[in-house]
């Protein structure tokens, strides 16, 4: 998988969130006296009082909002720890948030991995709607997946990752499938599988996703976890190369140096090779040099020259971001 699937968690954003928090949700708890709720309905109060987690999820929220009872932090804290011990599986992910972002009191990884796992286990009944929106800046599932695949806030677990991953596939979240589909790939967390990797490849990939483009072209290509098939290779290359992708650019230059699904041709294949020469970086920049310096050995000068320019302009097409 490129190395731009690691692009897809947007980290300003979870700052705004950790920042939002102490206004808008879980935040910590301190000793005062409990706040009526009197714009809740009696029957949902009577219900959370006699243990129902669902009515408690709907007061923890209310309070955390303001929503229909004043806004009231302690409160808030108690009714969603009270849903979470009863089995909610919404309130449970919250309080994993909440605990990751230190909204209680101090920062606590083991609590947030504890309530991740459990809320887990009944995961399709989570309702985001429920979540303080906070949290809801980026795709939780997914971001939630990255922390357990990066290790850095929660311990690296990839069977976490990929569970998580896959809950915001799901949902058609194209950075999630490709960071599903790299697990596949790598048989972390969950058995290589190339026909999975593919079939999430593709999702992210007919979404526009130009890195995924470029590994479906790569599995046609191949012909792992799907059928070998050149003229689906170069057609996803192609898409992927024209957004941009040097890697797809390095791939259809080894197919039009080969002749595979398209006429033999090293002047397009220096060209495309010089592309992803300058753009490629480690083991891939050296591959992509020496296939250049290759097949200049079989061209002329003037073909050389053409190819440098038509180079040029996809450089300046697709200037290096700072």
């Amino acid at each position: 998988m490129t190395s731009e699937r690691k692009k897809f968690v947007s980290r300003p954003l979870l700052v705004l969130a950790l920042i939002s928090c102490a206004a808008l949700a879980l935040c910590p708890a301190s000793a005062k006296a409990q706040t009526p709720a009197s714009g809740i309905d009696p029957k949902v109060l009577a219900l959370a009082k006699s243990g129902d987690p669902k009515s408690q999820l709907i007061l923890g929220y209310a309070y955390s909002k303001g929503d229909g009872a004043p806004l009231d932090l302690d409160q808030a804290s108690g009714w969603y720890h009270k849903a979470a011990e009863g089995g909610d599986a919404t309130a449970q992910f919250a309080l994993g948030w909440a605990y990751l972002y230190g909204g209680f009191s101090e920062v606590d990884h083991k609590q947030a991995s504890t309530w991740f796992r459990k809320s887990a286990e009944n995961a399709d009944s989570i309702d985001l709607s429920k979540v303080p929106t906070s949290f809801l800046g980026n795709n939780p599932y997914r971001v939630l997946g990255f922390y357990y695949e990066e290790g850095k806030e929660l311990d690296q677990e990839y069977s976490q990752a990929a569970f998580w991953y896959r809950k915001a596939a799901q949902q058609g979240d194209a950075s999630a499938q490709v960071l599903l589909a790299a697990l596949y790939t790598d048989g972390r967390g969950v058995p290589q599988d190339y026909s999975q990797a593919a079939m999430w490849t593709r999702k992210a990939a007919e979404q526009g996703i130009g890195g995924a483009q470029s590994d479906l072209g790569s599995l046609y290509l191949t012909g792992r976890g799907v059928p070998q098939d050149y003229k689906q290779a170069k057609e996803w290359l192609e898409k992927a190369a024209n957004q941009g992708d040097a890697a797809a650019a390095y791939n259809l230059g080894i197919m039009y140096a080969k002749g595979q699904g398209v006429p033999q041709n090293n002047g397009a294949a220096y060209m495309l090779f010089d592309i992803a020469a300058a753009r490629l970086t480690g083991p891939s920049q050296t591959d992509a040099e020496k296939a250049r310096d290759l097949v200049a050995s079989m061209l002329t000068p003037e073909v050389i020259s053409s190819a440098q320019e038509a180079a040029e302009k996809w450089f300046a097409k697709f200037p290096v971001r700072r």
